[in-house]
């Protein structure tokens, strides 16, 4: 919970700084009085005010009451092997998201800067139909889910506009997608069949935010991929795909076992 008190101030903060700008900004255009008008103004008007400090308080108590009902999705991530998953075939194929493809696409997808195969670009312009994060082989899963993740970015915007601030609740299936490089079987890891090692992959997740679980895990290979240091680097062309095709390569995963009855 100690990074995600720090995501919060690193997101007041941001928003401190675009207040500051803002501020600057207004106070930087001055009028010229050197210029009559050659009529007459018969009424006063007041321009609305906005209060930046209350929108902020409203914004950092609505996204910590999202990370505290989003803290069940980190644990529960790190608790699933995606590989481990998709080795034992006794797990089906995943449907938890089976025609999803077909509703809009409305979530933008997010993405590590660093994992764009265009050098000059900062973020993509895929969507999705449903929330979903993509992140590097070494970055942590002590983070917040697609969902969460998106809809503080919609408290942000709101924030900003001077919009309605309510704190929204998380109720779709999300995916977390980590690119990687199939690893070689050893005691630890499975062998996934129909994948090689060091093939370019995505681990997957998928949560259920209703559940409060992982309900699918599993792997795919990266369609296309680069040659040497691009193979892990992924374009927009890379990403629909994924978007795609990623639910439906996942297995369910077992639920979690009933606690035994008391003796």
């Amino acid at each position: 919970m100690e990074r995600r008190s720090a995501g919060t101030v690193v997101v007041v903060v941001c928003l401190l700084i675009v207040r500051m700008a803002l501020r600057c900004e207004r106070e930087s255009h001055q009028y010229d009085y050197t210029y009559t008008p050659s009529y007459s103004f018969d009424h006063n008007y007041d321009l609305p005010k906005f209060d930046y400090d209350t929108s902020i308080d409203k914004s950092k108590k609505a996204i910590d009451e999202l990370m505290t009902a989003d803290a069940a999705w980190s644990p529960a991530v790190q608790a699933v092997d995606p590989i481990d998953n998709a080795a034992n075939t006794k797990n089906l194929p995943c449907t938890a998201l089976s025609g999803i493809d077909e509703e809009p696409a409305t979530f933008q997808v997010a993405i590590m800067e660093e994992l764009m195969a265009d050098s000059e670009a900062l973020d993509t312009e895929v969507k999705s139909p449903y929330p979903l994060s993509i992140i590097g082989e070494e970055d942590t899963l002590d983070r917040t889910s697609p969902e969460a993740a998106a809809k503080s970015a919609d408290l942000l915007r709101a924030s900003l506009e001077g919009g309605t601030m309510t704190t929204p609740s998380l109720k779709t299936k999300d995916l977390l997608l980590q690119v990687m490089k199939m690893p070689k079987p050893s005691k630890t890891v499975k062998r996934v069949k129909g994948i090689a090692p060091g093939t370019p992959i995505v681990k997957g997740w998928v949560y259920d935010h209703i559940e409060n679980r992982v309900v699918c895990a599993g792997v795919i290979a990266i369609p296309k991929p680069g040659k040497g240091d691009k193979a892990l680097l992924l374009s927009d062309d890379q990403i629909t795909k994924l978007v795609k095709a990623a639910p439906d390569a996942m297995r369910f995963t077992p639920p979690p076992l009933a606690e035994a009855p008391a003796q």
